[in-house]
């Protein structure tokens, strides 16, 4: 499937979840509030019947707020700087692009895919380590272990940021940042995803 249509799918399919789940609200509210004025739930059940669906509503809820969270996730290149936008529920950032050191993509199936930024460490906590450690339990990043061994000495350490939402769109972070950042370099992988994008967008 192309990005383009990708993108659209994707977009499609977060309206549709919202539409679903407030018709779901509405519909369980509104039958149980039914049931209750002809007493057909009485005592408990009526209580226990309320209870369930503040429960489910409530969740529901929770995934409404998810899924605008999505929506709302973006990524811009100003000055000098890429501003990354979690969303309600992820964090956002700010971060230098010099501090960008290495660019990987954990792909997870043919529709979806991780992007990995190695970044020099920043001490907040945001901000995991990127280490052998990580590497041991995500062996799809080891490319860029390999290549800070290689380059720099063993003193200097660093993090990571791993964009995990967003769906297609990360084809564009990772194009921006192609384009933005001489001094970043890409795994095979990424390079891989950015003339994917390069090609079907005409760049």
């Amino acid at each position: 499937m192309s990005i383009k249509k990708a993108l659209k799918k994707e977009k499609f399919k977060r309206k549709r979840d919202i539409i679903i789940s407030i018709i779901i609200m509405v519909f369980m509210a509104y039958f149980v509030a039914v049931l209750a004025e002809n007493e057909v739930l009485i005592g408990f059940d009526s209580y226990f019947s309320f209870f369930y669906v503040i429960v489910i509503d409530f969740l529901l809820l929770i995934n409404i707020i998810r899924i605008l969270s999505e929506e709302k996730i973006s990524f811009e290149v100003q000055e000098e700087k890429l501003k990354i936008d979690g969303g309600y529920l992820a964090p956002s950032y700010i971060l230098p692009l010099k501090k960008i050191v290495y660019v990987d993509v954990h792909s997870i199936s043919p529709k979806e895919f991780y992007v990995l930024l190695v970044i020099n460490k920043i001490h907040r906590k945001k901000y995991k380590d990127y280490n052998n450690f990580f590497v041991k339990r995500n062996p799809h990043y080891s490319s860029g272990l390999e290549f800070v061994k290689g380059k720099y000495s063993e003193e200097e350490k660093f993090s990571f940021i791993e964009i995990k939402k967003s769906g297609s769109r990360k084809y564009y972070l990772l194009y921006v940042l192609y384009k933005s950042a001489h001094n970043i370099v890409f795994s095979k992988n990424a390079i891989k995803y950015i003339k994917t994008f390069v090609d079907e967008y005409k760049l």
